[in-house]
This record gives C-alpha cells, sequence and structure tokens, in this order.
C-alpha cells in the first residue's frame, strides 16, 4: 500500500510537470510581453483584431515566418505560430512527421492525434488543460502550407473578454 501512494504521488508529479511544461517556442513565451523591437509587421484585421509577423529569437531552419497575437489591453502573447510554404504535399508530411516526433520527445504522447492523408489536413496535437500545440499540412494542390501553433486557452479568453471591453468603450452610451 505504502508503494502504490508513491506511484500515485510520483505520477501526479509528472502529469502537473507536463501540463506546465508548454511554455512557448521560438524564443518567445507565452503570457510574457511581446518586445516590440521584434515586430516586422502589424497586421490589423477587419475585425479589429491583430496578428504581429515577427523576427523569431530563436529560428527554425524549416519555418520562414513567424506569428504572434497579443491579449489588445495586457499586451500578453497567447498565441504563437510558425509557417512553411512547400512545394508538394509529401513534403510537408515528412516535415509535420519529424516534428511530431520532436514534440512527443519533448513533452509525452499527444492528448489527441489525427494523421488523415488526405488532400485536405494531417494533424498533430498536444495538449494540457490549458494550452495545446497543433501541427498541420494543408494540402493546395499546387503546394502545401505547413502550420505549428502554441495557444494558451486561458489568454485567448483574456483576449476576448478584452476585445469587448475596447470595443464597449468605443460605443456612444448616450445615443442608447
Amino acid at each position: 500500500m505504502k508503494y502504490f501512494i508513491i506511484i500515485i504521488c510520483i505520477l501526479s508529479a509528472n502529469i502537473v510537470t507536463s501540463s506546465n511544461s508548454i511554455q512557448g517556442a521560438f524564443g518567445f513565451n507565452i503570457g510574457t510581453k511581446l518586445n516590440k523591437s521584434k515586430i516586422i509587421k502589424r497586421i490589423a484585421l477587419k475585425s479589429g483584431d491583430v496578428t504581429y509577423k515577427v523576427k523569431p529569437i530563436k529560428r527554425i531552419k524549416s519555418i520562414s515566418e513567424y506569428y504572434l497575437k497579443t491579449t489588445p489591453s495586457s499586451n500578453l502573447i497567447y498565441r504563437i505560430w510558425g509557417y512553411s510554404k512547400y512545394s508538394n504535399y509529401n513534403d510537408c508530411l515528412k516535415d509535420l512527421s519529424h516534428f511530431d516526433s520532436i514534440l512527443t520527445k519533448k513533452y509525452g504522447s499527444p492528448y489527441k492525434k489525427t494523421y488523415t492523408f488526405s488532400t485536405e489536413s494531417s494533424y498533430a496535437t498536444k495538449a494540457t488543460p490549458n494550452r495545446s500545440i497543433s501541427v498541420s499540412c494543408e494540402n493546395k494542390f499546387t503546394y502545401a502550407d505547413f502550420f505549428i501553433t502554441y495557444l494558451d486557452f486561458d489568454l485567448l479568453d483574456k483576449s476576448k473578454k478584452e476585445f469587448i471591453e475596447l470595443k464597449n468603450k468605443k460605443i456612444d452610451k448616450s445615443a442608447l
């Protein structure tokens, strides 16, 4: 019985450690403020949302472009992703498999792993209670898009709330 309790404690400690292990990517940490000197381009979307194309702190050879999203008011990084365009889908799938292998070694087995070797997409996802990493290849027939995305769900919710608060401040309440 004593050994059973020790084993349960060790397993619980591993679960807590792995759920806290997704910190960020490309030298950017989720939950930290964006260093403005790393911004290459600010991309304002019609919705009012903003995406930043950034210069990575730590570059990965097979990824050509890097992006971030931050919460609108507190400017905390909640989404980090890398992108590359491949001339064919099979090369994209090879890199997806390679990244999946690296992520599995670093974070353990994926929470959800789906490979659909179809003409559309293939995915591998690592998830913890509040963060995920997804890797995908999207077949565009004449080329393929590769994405690796790190996302914090709590900060995504915070971003949505801050966005609504900012929109509400712009409404002229005297007209209501």
